[in-house]
């Protein structure tokens, strides 16, 4: 898992993702950052229409 902070700074910025189950998404960008609105919820990174929370995330590399 990765910190919340460091999925902000990826918002509007070119990323290479692992994701927790092994899978990788390369030079992707993402486009909006939402912060979490209560305890129960994790912040979320938008890329298109699919949302990406720490939790699902191993390695967010900057590019």
């Amino acid at each position: 898992m990765i910190s919340n902070e460091l999925l902000e700074k990826a918002t509007g910025r070119r990323v290479n993702i692992v994701f927790e189950d092994g899978s990788k998404w390369e030079n992707v960008t993402s486009y909006e950052y939402y912060p979490k609105e209560d305890e129960d919820e994790e912040p979320m990174l938008l890329f298109g229409e699919i949302a990406v929370v720490p939790s699902e995330v191993k390695v967010l590399e900057i590019l």
